[in-house]
């Protein structure tokens, strides 16, 4: 039996409920086993990674931080981005 190929659309919103669930799934049961407390280290050393992650990735300012964002958010997660503005000022529209 052959195994069909989705449309992108579809692969991404398959994605992107799978990646919702697991993390609920992730956050639920640290906070019942650790607690509150856990999370919010979780997501201080998450955050310090990913500010890691961007600085080596030369994103060092507020537009590439944008499209940075919508580019993942776009391709990954299908969602409709728009990026507008300049290098001073900008808006991200998810």
């Amino acid at each position: 039996m052959e195994v069909p190929v989705l449309p992108q659309k579809e692969k991404q919103k398959i994605f992107r409920e799978m990646w919702m669930g697991a993390m609920m799934g992730y956050i639920g049961f640290i906070v019942e086993k650790l607690g509150i407390e856990a999370i919010e280290e979780l997501n201080s050393l998450g955050a310090k990674k990913c500010a890691l992650d961007l600085r080596s990735k030369g994103i060092d300012d507020p537009l590439k931080f944008a499209m940075n964002y919508a580019v993942v958010n776009k391709n990954v997660f299908g969602s409709d981005v728009v990026v507008e503005g300049m290098k001073t000022k900008l808006s991200l529209l998810l």
